[in-house]
């Protein structure tokens, strides 16, 4: 496109082509190309500014996030998720939080990815009942269904906190069956803050799951050679 093609690059290929930058944490072909949509005066809209934010927030450039992120005068959900995961992602949770307040004054429609980075933003900065109160109130506040990642995120809030027992509940009362990811969040938890039991059940669940998976029967295996179960 750029040797003369006949068809000229536009917003959506802009698009296209800084969230592939973002994927590879390509950052000198990403400011290439936010340079080149201003230099030719293409629109800031909230598709191309959220595909820059998510490029400088995979690439460690938070500032530059948010100054992209502050320079859109009318902001979008997808926007907003994108900064709060950023914030998020570099444990700067209070920001994170703030952003999520901000949103919400607008009156803006929060969606179940909102809910996972706020959540995530939550567990980082271990503000533990807040978050709690975040998850259940989804559904008579926020009019969402919770979905195994959103009790992942609970499960992950509550290890992080140490609270193993209470976590192991969230579990028992899942209304789907919790998968490995969420079965790992628990053994880690388990094995941070001490619950040998809760850390036994994870392990066999876990090789439940994945028995073909070599990783968890070695993790098994170097549990009980550290003398932890």
């Amino acid at each position: 496109m750029q040797k003369g093609a006949k068809v000229k690059a536009n917003e959506v290929s802009f698009v296209a082509l800084i969230n592939t930058c973002a994927d590879l944490g390509a950052f000198s072909q990403g400011i290439w190309a936010h340079c080149y949509v201003v230099k030719n005066n293409m629109k800031l809209n909230r598709f191309v500014v959220t595909s820059l934010i998510d490029l400088y927030v995979n690439c460690g450039f938070l500032e530059f996030a948010r100054q992209v992120f502050d320079e859109l005068p009318k902001k979008d959900v997808f926007c907003y998720n994108a900064m709060i995961r950023g914030f998020a992602a570099h444990v700067y949770g209070h920001r994170a939080l703030d952003l999520f307040e901000n949103m919400v004054s607008e009156g803006l429609t929060l969606d179940d990815v909102t809910m996972v980075v706020v959540m995530c933003a939550c567990s980082h900065v271990g503000v533990v009942d807040n978050g709690r109160e975040l998850f259940y109130s989804m559904r008579v506040k926020y009019g969402l269904e919770s979905k195994v990642e959103h009790y992942g995120c609970l499960v992950d809030l509550l290890g992080r906190a140490g609270r193993i027992s209470e976590a192991m509940e969230v579990l028992h009362t899942m209304p789907m069956k919790p998968n490995t990811v969420i079965w790992r969040s628990l053994l880690g938890a388990t094995r941070i803050h001490g619950n040998l039991d809760i850390a036994n059940v994870a392990l066999d669940h876990l090789v439940e799951l994945e028995p073909e998976t070599s990783g968890n029967y070695v993790l098994l295996s170097n549990i009980y050679a550290n003398g932890e179960v």
